[in-house]
């Protein structure tokens, strides 16, 4: 009998401005022993500094943040054509933001307020697919 080894980690950063949100974000990620969490980054120049170095399997990406926007870094990261998978994650979730997201190429966009508890399974199905 030949048992299938599962693939490596799932490289993860979260690019996310507000520190009780990404305290709260690691701390629902800890228990996921499938998850690298590649790191935080607080606005678009410090994701962009991490990109230039790693390209993680899922960029968990919020839109409003000082300075540029996470659209624009969904943009760069679509320009690119980074392998990473993007969820937007953010209180903006409205027609207009989620439409937009999607047309620029974002492979899932959740609410914060509503959907935080699928962060773990969404990221559970990704670490599947690969």
């Amino acid at each position: 009998m030949v048992v299938q080894e599962m693939s490596k980690c799932l490289n993860v950063l979260i690019v996310e401005d507000s520190l009780l949100i990404a305290k709260k974000m690691k701390l629902l990620l800890a228990p996921l022993e499938f998850i690298d969490l590649t790191g935080i980054a607080k606005n678009y120049d410090e994701a962009v500094s991490i990109l230039e170095v790693i390209v993680p399997d899922v960029i968990i990406l919020d839109i409003q943040m000082p300075g540029k926007s996470g659209i624009e870094l969904l943009t760069e990261v679509k320009l690119k054509h980074l392998k990473s998978r993007v969820i937007v994650f953010t209180n903006h979730s409205d027609p207009y933001f989620r439409n937009l997201c999607n047309q620029l190429g974002a492979d899932f966009f959740l609410d914060k307020s509503t959907e935080f508890e699928k962060i773990p399974v969404l990221l559970d199905f990704l670490f599947h697919q690969n």
